[in-house]
């Protein structure tokens, strides 16, 4: 994938390891919402587990869509459901810091 995005023009930073920990993949998406200007595509390719997670703060029993960042082993059962990064927290985050710069960017998501 690094290949076929860099062919492409985009510039590819790999968070691997500890940087694919939870706090590591926060910190780069709030690094390429920052780094982005109008006009700007932005790939966002994750290739590692996945999870459903529920939203207790919510106090909703629905299940949500989640990235589990490779630090997940180290919590415990009860706070597995806070840890997981739930999609819909990492698209708030991204419309959130897209009203405040009152700019409009553009964010692309692919799946293969």
């Amino acid at each position: 994938m690094r290949a076929q995005l860099t062919r492409r023009g985009f510039a590819v930073e790999l968070r691997l390891g500890a940087r694919a920990s939870r706090a590591g993949i926060l910190e780069g998406l709030s690094a390429l919402i920052a780094a982005a200007e109008e006009g700007d595509a932005a790939v966002v390719y994750y290739a590692g587990h996945g999870a459903y997670t529920r939203s207790p703060e919510l106090g909703d029993p629905r299940r949500f869509q989640a990235l589990v960042p490779t630090d997940w082993g180290q919590t415990t059962a009860a706070d597995r459901h806070e840890y997981a990064i739930q999609m819909r927290i990492l698209l708030q985050q991204f419309h959130r810091q897209r009203a405040l710069s009152g700019d409009h960017r553009r964010m692309v998501k692919r799946r293969h």
